[in-house]
């Protein structure tokens, strides 16, 4: 070995030292890697496996271990994809749940897998790594591509979709639909008057009421600027969604303090009903904004019902 030689070698880290960064490595990013040896049945996992897992590094591994910590939910599917991998019908790749300490964590796994001149496969080599953040980071931008920032309801799109779901159910099950479409009366004038930082607060007040009005199963929207709706889902009748908007009503009949201030605002609201007026989501909203319209017009502050008699041309 000459001096340069001699030199190079020296400088470079020995086992235990990279094993060191190897550890240091898995743990910033929460990836553990893992060997099982499908011929003499062992199964070995490096630290970050174990703490990924949950489990003491006590415990005999095998793969029955290893599927006992995959969420009950997702176990069938984690198990037949892996045996896939191993009749060589399709890669294992997958991104499923475990059960650790009673949280749920999500993790990614991939693994390659090796096969003798027979064909059968004779090893797994694979990593798992810890996507909660990850998972947690999709819903919440997820969540907010349907939700309205300000009042946190579901937005105009969001609505859209739900209701046309809705109807389709409701097809299916031959139950009806009641569609509010409500607008608020002279917000502009709140917004004129005392700023917007105080109609958003007013906003905001009137989304609670009108969750509050409303049961867990029907569903409320801000479709943009002062303008909700609400879908009742499976009214009894007719007569019992007039009631739920007026329980609206009277609970707005009472000023709103808002940011110390007192103010008296209105609503006025148009339904229409599936099957009845319209079967489709489109027509529904229709109906419902041509009603409210009226409303507005003739009689605001209150509600009605469309009637293809009273309804101002579109």
């Amino acid at each position: 070995m000459d001096d340069a030689t001699a030199t190079t070698t020296a400088l470079l880290p020995n086992r235990e030292v990279l094993l060191g960064y190897l550890e240091a490595a898995q743990r910033m990013g929460k990836i553990g890697t893992w060997d099982l040896d499908l011929v003499a049945d062992t199964l070995f996992w490096t630290d970050e496996e174990y703490r990924i897992f949950g489990v003491s590094k006590e415990t005999e591994l095998s793969y029955d271990v290893f599927l006992e910590c995959v969420h009950p939910d997702d176990r069938e599917l984690v198990d037949s994809s892996f045996k896939a991998a191993l009749s060589q019908e399709r890669p294992y790749v997958i991104e499923h749940r475990l059960v650790v300490d009673g949280e749920v964590v999500w993790i990614k796994q991939e693994a390659r897998i090796e096969f003798d001149s027979d064909g059968n496969a004779t090893r797994a080599i694979g990593f798992s790594q810890d996507i909660t953040e990850q998972k947690a980071t999709e819903e919440r931008i997820r969540l907010m591509a349907m939700t309205d920032q300000l009042t946190g309801l579901i937005n105009r799109g969001q609505f859209r979709r739900r209701l046309a779901q809705s109807i389709s159910l409701a097809d299916r099950e031959e139950k009806s639909l009641a569609l509010m479409m409500l607008d608020l009366d002279d917000f502009k004038l709140v917004n004129d008057t005392y700023g917007h930082p105080m109609g958003d607060d007013l906003l905001q007040g009137v989304s609670s009421i009108l969750t509050r009005c409303c049961r867990h199963s029907d569903v409320v929207g801000r479709i943009g600027g002062d303008e909700f709706a609400i879908l009742v889902v499976h009214p009894v009748d007719q007569l019992s969604a007039g009631l739920v908007a007026q329980r609206i009503l009277d609970e707005l009949t009472s000023p709103m303090i808002i940011m110390g201030t007192e103010i008296q605002v209105g609503i006025s609201i148009g339904i229409s009903f599936y099957p009845a007026d319209a079967d489709n989501h489109k027509d529904l909203i229709r109906l419902a904004d041509q009603t409210l319209y009226d409303v507005k017009k003739i009689n605001r502050g209150s509600y009605d019902l469309y009637s293809p008699m009273a309804a101002t041309p579109p």
